[in-house]
Order: structure tokens, then C-alpha cells, then sequence
């Protein structure tokens, strides 16, 4: 009878276990997708270029889900700042400097 319920008991811990990845793999593509969605509006980019943009949020959230330091972060932010400006043409630019909050939410977490 002890056995039984021991494994039980381990069944559910492990689908536990397996239900907060999946969870957590969905927060950081549902944030991506908002941060995306949020600076596409905002900048009034394409869609090749908003995927890249979805991409580069991917990116972000992956990397602060494993706790980094504040040094990897200040470089990480710095690295995404940079590959979204140069992406971007001079009209959506000018766009980035009138909506530099939405852009600094974004990019300075």
C-alpha cells in the first residue's frame, strides 16, 4: 500500500514538474509576442521586420528566464537596442525617438 501511493505520489510530481516548463516556454513566447506586437504598432513596421523584432523578444525572455547577472543583462539589452536600430529605417527612427518610452520598457527591463 506504501508503494502504491509513493508512486502515485511521484507520478504527480513529475507532471507537475512537466506542466510549469510548459507554462513557463509559453509565457516567454506570449511576452515576446506582446513586446513585438507593442513596438510593431509603435513603429509601424512590416511584417518581415516584425518578425525579427518577435525574434529578437524571444530572445530576450529566454535569456532573463535563467536569472542573469546584471552585467549579462546591461550587455544583453545593449545587444537587443542595437540589432532593433539597425534594422530600422530613418522614417521609423524619427518614430523611435518621438516613442523612446515605449522603446526604453522594452528594451532596459
Amino acid at each position: 500500500m506504501k508503494k502504491l501511493f509513493a508512486v502515485i505520489a511521484l507520478f504527480f510530481a513529475f507532471t507537475i514538474g512537466a506542466s510549469a516548463q510548459e507554462t513557463q516556454k509559453g509565457d516567454i513566447f506570449t511576452l515576446a509576442k506582446k513586446d513585438a506586437t507593442e513596438l510593431t504598432a509603435v513603429l509601424k513596421l512590416n511584417e518581415d521586420v516584425s518578425e525579427r523584432v518577435y525574434q529578437i523578444f524571444i530572445h530576450k525572455h529566454k535569456s532573463l528566464a535563467v536569472n542573469p547577472t546584471e552585467e549579462e543583462k546591461k550587455d544583453l539589452f545593449k545587444r537587443i537596442r542595437t540589432e532593433i536600430k539597425d534594422m530600422l529605417t530613418q522614417e521609423q527612427l524619427v518614430l523611435l525617438e518621438k516613442n523612446s518610452a515605449v522603446f526604453n520598457k522594452l528594451t532596459l527591463k
